[in-house]
């Protein structure tokens, strides 16, 4: 983890409200799929805390890296106001990944099925595309209200990817558990990596307990530190540790680690 200062590439609408901000990965520090940073996006007392933020993309020969946020408040307002060759405050790359130890653990799996849901897109796109240069074949399965709120533009042509809209405006009609369960004879032989709201995440993680399949979450907590300081992002957990760190401790968990309620 360090702080370091950045220059925007490019910012871009990638859909209804959803922008794709590229910048300088100014730090030795490899960022992997899963691990997030935190930006601080003024330098006014409001808003006053750093917003945390997924990786969604990061090139080891441009060092460039990237993100996918969702304009919903003033911190990302201000974000989607970027221009070009604007300083960016950043800190990270913050917590673990999917990458450190998760897909190792599963080499022996041959299908990879990667579940993404709202602003969860981001880091499954990253995670999608390693495991696709780790000589693996994922299945990439998004999941939106509608078709405007997926972000076509940045999806890798070259990865099978599903679309499920719950209004049906694109692709499958349903959620991405509707979807998972239409399929669940490829499942079974699956690990199934997922990043979405805590609905979609708990329904994941329920289905692969009744097909027997490993499934990792990585949740979305809110965080207002972001380096497990504030203690203001637990989560429930099972086991001796009733409480969770998901900024220091996550955020990728091993789905049955976490207390569903």
């Amino acid at each position: 983890m360090e702080q370091f200062y950045s220059k925007v590439i490019s910012l871009k609408n990638i859909a209804d409200d959803y922008y794709l901000l590229d910048f300088r990965w100014n730090t030795d520090s490899i960022p992997r799929p899963g691990q997030f940073l935190t930006i601080r996006t003024t330098e006014l007392t409001s808003p006053l805390l750093r917003r945390p933020f997924a990786l969604s993309a990061y090139n080891g020969e441009t060092h460039m890296a990237s993100i996918i946020f969702q304009k919903v408040g003033n911190g990302t307002a201000i974000l989607a106001q970027l221009q070009e060759g604007d300083i960016l405050d950043i800190l990270g790359p913050l917590g673990n990944s999917f990458s450190d130890y998760r897909i190792s653990e599963n080499g022996n799996i041959t299908n990879h099925v990667v579940v993404a849901g709202g602003i969860g897109t981001g880091p499954m796109l990253y995670l999608a595309d390693e495991l696709k240069k780790t000589g693996k074949k994922p299945l990439l399965i998004i999941g939106s209200r509608t078709k405007s709120l997926v972000p076509f533009t940045v999806l890798n042509k070259e990865i099978e990817t599903i679309i499920c809209t719950d209004d049906g405006s694109f692709g499958f009609k349903g959620n991405v558990v509707d979807y998972l369960k239409s399929r669940s004879e490829l499942i079974k032989k699956s690990v199934i990596y997922c990043c979405g709201p805590e609905p979609m995440l708990k329904g994941c993680h329920f289905f692969s307990v009744d097909v027997g399949s490993k499934c990792y979450v990585s949740l979305e907590q809110m965080m207002a530190c972001g380096i497990g300081a504030c203690m203001g992002c637990t989560c429930e957990t099972e086991g001796k540790k009733k409480y969770t760190r998901v900024c220091k401790d996550g955020p990728v968990f091993e789905s049955s680690e976490v207390k569903w309620t």
